[in-house]
């Protein structure tokens, strides 16, 4: 879903996509979703700098797939 609505945006490069669902960790075929909000400018700093949980490092994924590095 995340990639066919990147490519139906030319020009962007990467895209914050906020979506409302029951489980995350299910297909989105298997339930009822909404997507909220697109941001072509998406506050990356919630998932390296989080309230609770662990830090992870978006920043450096999307830079890898803007460059190629990760993307397959």
């Amino acid at each position: 879903l995340a990639l066919d609505i990147l490519r139906k945006l030319n020009g962007l490069a990467y895209l914050g996509i906020d979506l409302i669902c029951s489980d995350v960790s299910k297909s989105l075929s298997t339930q009822d979703y909404a997507i909220c909000e697109l941001n072509c400018s998406p506050g990356l700093s919630l998932h390296t700098l989080p309230e609770k949980g662990l830090s992870r490092n978006s920043p450096g994924a999307v830079t890898d797939l803007i460059f190629n590095k990760t993307a397959k």
